[in-house]
């Protein structure tokens, strides 16, 4: 059985050709939303693997991403990989780490990059 996969992402274009390499790979895609609040609720449904969570969906950054926090002391086998448009990929990486994310993808890496991230999520 293949691994799945929920992505939460605030750029539907972006969404949509994530969810296609994704389904590519071989991954489960089990949902897709834009809509933080969504993302839980779909979380708690699909039971995914992976949440691929964009964090411009938290008005808060880091900061507001309590209810991940909740979610994954909930499915502590669940993994969370945080992602944005960030340069300074080891300090929000860090910082993502510390808020309870198991990874950060920074959408100005490569295809490679991703593919290397979610194998080392998901192995």
């Amino acid at each position: 059985m293949s691994k799945t996969v929920l992505i939460a992402e605030s750029n539907k274009v972006f969404l949509e050709a994530l969810a296609g390499t994704l389904s590519f790979l071989g991954f489960g895609v089990v949902g897709k939303t834009t809509k933080m609040d969504q993302a839980i609720d779909l979380a708690r449904e699909t039971r995914p693997d992976l949440l691929i969570f964009d964090l411009h969906l938290s008005k808060d950054g880091l900061a507001g991403c309590s209810d991940l926090k909740v979610l994954k002391e909930q499915r502590p086998e669940m993994k969370i990989l945080a992602l944005g448009c960030h340069e300074a990929v080891d300090k929000i990486l860090a910082e993502s780490l510390k808020a309870g994310f198991d990874g950060f993808w920074s959408k100005y890496d490569t295809y490679a990059g991703l593919v290397k991230t979610i194998n080392l999520l998901l192995p």
